[in-house]
């Protein structure tokens, strides 16, 4: 928040050195959604050409944010550009033997023969999200186009498929009004709709291990399963994050599902760490000889974060 008038903004350094090129405040543009940019290109009466086809070969990037998105070989599928019988060919790029992070991004650019409405056909595989899905923000010429734009969803798939941008969410393809002349088409890998997903499987993750820490201080990290700790009593405040986290993670589970529509890995691991947080918060005295499954349980989640 700032008053009108001057103010100080002072930077200290901290660890390593750093070069700023300049500062600026602003306030965030609110996107428009497709609709309300559908009714302008209406407004304005842009058409959409006609023969118009333009291709770019998705290994044939203008700028990229890391150097590790590099051009590798995909040999699944002979649909797969360009392609040779025996020889390799770089065809594809994106994640291979590395998770893409969110805010890594890779840019092409395209030369627009004409002015007007262009859709936007992507060739991709996702088969790294089993039963889910992964997540990107589109800029054109550095400006996400609408609101939707900022949140494009590929599904699970072993196969490679055309994606039309809008046809899985709105039934038609988005139409993306474009001048004559050359442009850049940038894809931001994003965490989209598991954002508040993945808040809570953080905070459950330090909830959890705070609890673990207080029962192995009791009991150490190999306990004797056959002494009575009495756990409900000397570590309670740890029986009950059990029972509560056990309601959070069950959350978690059913959010993860609406939001996917498959059962999938990540669902399996939830799910089975709800059963397990319930059963300990019923039964304490069963907990020092399932110390360890209940620590593999909590690890599991921390690597679907």
């Amino acid at each position: 928040y700032f008053t009108k008038g001057k103010h100080r903004i002072r930077l200290t350094s901290v660890k390593e050195p750093a070069v700023i090129e300049y500062i600026r405040l602003y306030v965030e543009e609110e996107l428009p959604t497709y609709e309300e940019i559908k009714k302008t290109y209406e407004q304005n009466g842009y058409k959409s050409p006609k023969d118009q086809f333009i291709k770019i070969q998705a290994e044939k990037t203008l700028y990229k944010s890391s150097q590790t998105d590099l051009p590798w070989n995909d040999r699944s599928s002979p649909a797969i550009e360009p392609s040779h019988p025996s020889q390799i060919r770089m065809n594809v790029i994106g994640s291979t033997g590395y998770q893409s992070m969110p805010g890594e991004w890779i840019a092409w650019e395209i030369d627009v023969p004409e002015d007007g409405l262009y859709k936007i056909a992507l060739k991709v595989k996702q088969s790294f999200v089993t039963g889910g899905f992964t997540s990107r923000k589109l800029y054109i010429d550095g400006k996400i186009p609408f609101k939707e734009a900022g949140n494009i969803r590929f599904n699970y798939s072993p196969d490679f498929q055309m994606k039309v941008l809008g046809e899985d969410e709105t039934g038609e393809p988005y139409l993306f009004y474009l001048t004559k002349g050359k442009h850049i088409i940038k894809l931001e890998s994003t965490i989209g709709d598991l954002a508040d997903l993945l808040k809570q499987a953080e905070e459950s993750v330090y909830y959890l291990n705070e609890a673990y820490r207080r029962i192995t201080m009791r009991t150490s990290a190999t306990p004797d399963i056959y002494r009575d700790y009495d756990l409900d009593k000397t570590v309670p405040e740890a029986i009950e994050t059990f029972r509560q986290q056990a309601q959070v993670v069950k959350g978690m589970a059913e959010h993860l599902y609406n939001e996917t529509k498959t059962k999938g890995d990540n669902y399996a691991v939830l799910h089975r760490l709800a059963i397990q947080l319930e059963d300990l918060a019923r039964k304490p005295h069963t907990i020092p000889s399932r110390l360890d499954n209940l620590n593999g349980n909590i690890s599991a989640l921390g690597s679907i974060i």
